[in-house]
């Protein structure tokens, strides 16, 4: 698991808490400031997990590539 999808997480949380504490208080820019910082978490969750993703493509493609030059002989057969 990458470190972003963990950071994000994390501030996608707090931002969540951040906007429920400006809801109950009824400050605007608690609210607008915990939107922000969801949304950062979010993208940043997004950014992880798109990284993690290329590098398990990235792993499949060499072990693909690997296991065809292991058995470059039995396939000219």
């Amino acid at each position: 698991m990458d470190k972003d999808r963990i950071f994000g997480t994390a501030k996608e949380f707090a931002g969540k808490a951040e906007g429920v504490i400006g809801d109950a208080t009824g400050d605007a820019q608690t609210q607008a400031s915990g939107r922000a910082r969801e949304a950062a978490g979010t993208v940043q969750d997004l950014y992880g997990q798109a990284k993690d993703a290329a590098r398990d493509a990235a792993d499949t493609a060499v072990n693909y590539a690997k296991d065809a030059y292991e058995h470059r002989g039995e396939t000219v057969r």
